[in-house]
């Protein structure tokens, strides 16, 4: 099978690593990715370029960012329109959002060179996004082959455009599951982390609401990883809180270098909020936390439940009380905790990127039998 993916996520090498499992079972893949691409929340800049990496093989393709969104980035795809003319791909993979320009663009290519399409997104709110991007999306979604939701409220939605597409609930990206986890010693002290933006969304906040209350003379410290336009405010309520002394703000991190930060954790926490445009669509910083043996507490947003399965805790989301208690029987009952991560590490499992790779060939395979049927 000879299949094209487009993704602007691939410009980070790391990401690849799903690409390289298809390859392992027998894709032929090639990638097209932007030749340039900037993350204003990593201050990164990425240069692509035109190479093979582990099977992979590797387009850059010129891109015009409009505006900061990606859904605005203007693709010049005549590097893929060339390979189409000479008929080298079976199928048409996106993984952009269907209101983007460059997913209209690619679906009226799948259609014009008669290859099947797929179309992997997130969006898991019915009401966004408003229009005319809504009306956009329906426009590319309905002239798609199939679908892959990274989330069960992203299938819902799909389902109620068409019942009848094939459709599958998969993330976009898998874990590396280490044979062995080191950790360093905690010296009798909870190690708490919470690794990812800091947006109001986010819900740091209530985290930190929740560090204040555990009871006095239960030990623990929490370490903050990301950046974002809450930095300062999520620093200033923890002096506020008292709590400033055993709250460590690192800062972004590149993500090669977010695996050093899991040696000094015992426990996750992922307290997000939904809001009026947005609702946590996976967090794939819990399935990284889990590979590591680390336990999980997540809030009630979006498909964090899911995620988490029965191998963590949930707390309503903005409860800062719900997530003060599960924290402090962490604190007090390491028995607790340990269960919680042998059951994290099995739950990890689920998702290497053999797994994700297998299930999206699997996906793939049917979908050429759907439409040649």
């Amino acid at each position: 099978m000879r299949v094209a993916v487009l993704s602007h996520t691939y410009v980070e090498p790391e990401n690849r690593k799903k690409l390289t499992a298809l390859v392992r079972h027998g894709v032929d893949v090639t990638l097209f990715a932007p030749a340039v691409w900037a993350d204003g929340t990593l201050t990164r800049r990425w240069v692509v370029r035109r190479e093979t990496q582990h099977g992979v093989r590797i387009v850059p393709v010129p891109v015009t960012r409009l505006r900061p969104s990606p859904a605005a980035a203007w693709w010049h795809l005549a590097p893929l329109i060339e390979e189409l003319k000479r008929g080298n791909f079976d199928l048409l993979h996106l993984e952009e959002e269907p209101w983007s320009f460059v997913a209209a663009t690619y679906v009226h290519l799948a259609r014009r060179f008669h290859v099947p399409s797929a179309l992997f997104t997130w969006q898991n709110l019915a009401h966004h996004p408003g229009w005319p991007l809504s009306t956009l999306r329906r426009w590319t979604l309905a002239r798609t082959d199939g679908w892959i939701a990274g989330n069960r409220a992203a299938a819902d939605l799909l389902r109620r455009i068409d019942h009848h597409k094939p459709i599958m609930v998969l993330p976009q990206l898998g874990i590396d599951l280490p044979d062995d986890v080191v950790r360093t010693e905690s010296q009798g002290t909870l190690r708490i982390g919470y690794v990812g933006r800091l947006i109001a969304a986010k819900g740091v906040d209530d985290l930190l609401e929740a560090l204040a209350r555990i009871p006095e003379g239960l030990s623990w410290s929490l370490v903050v990883v990301g950046g974002g336009p809450e930095s300062e405010a999520l620093e200033a309520r923890a002096t506020r809180l008292g709590i400033r002394s055993r709250v460590d703000f690192r800062g972004p991190v590149p993500h090669s270098a977010v695996g050093d930060v899991w040696r000094e954790l015992d426990v996750l926490v992922l307290p997000s909020r939904t809001t009026p445009q947005w609702a946590e669509q996976f967090g794939h910083v819990i399935i990284e936390a889990m590979a590591h043996s680390i336990a999980v507490v997540g809030s009630s947003s979006g498909a964090i439940p899911e995620v988490i399965g029965a191998a963590g805790v949930v707390c309503p989301e903005g409860d800062a009380a719900a997530f003060a208690m599960a924290l402090t029987k962490l604190v007090s009952d390491p028995a607790e905790l340990a269960a919680l991560q042998a059951s994290a590490r099995k739950r990890a499992g689920d998702f290497t990127h053999d797994n994700v790779a297998e299930n999206l060939l699997a996906f793939w395979q049917t979908l050429i039998g759907h439409t040649a049927g």
